[in-house]
């Protein structure tokens, strides 16, 4: 229950940050954040877990825990970038990222 409740709650969170950002829809636009996400996020996660098994001579599987807890997701960081509705002059690359 406390798992399903969890899901719910990063899902709520992650609906509430997305739509403040001002940025207009667009797979081109989106780019530096879809590489965030597809390249940056899973290399995270693959080279804490790595670290923690190998240097760290931790077990497998709380490797891979430590890596998923240290990859860089954050909805409330994300809140912190509201600036209001969708336009034209958005913000920098870098910083929407």
């Amino acid at each position: 229950m406390a798992e399903h409740v969890t899901e719910v709650v990063v899902i709520i969170s992650l609906m509430g940050a997305g739509p403040a950002l001002n940025r207009p829809v667009g797979w081109h636009r989106w780019g530096a954040t879809w590489r965030l996400l597809c390249v940056t996020m899973p290399l995270t996660f693959l080279i804490t877990g790595l670290v923690a098994w190998r240097l760290l001579d931790r077990p497998p599987a709380a490797a891979m825990l430590l890596g998923a807890v240290l990859a860089p997701t954050d909805p409330v960081l994300a809140a912190e970038v509201r600036v209001g509705e969708p336009t034209d002059d958005a913000l920098s690359p870098v910083r929407q990222a």
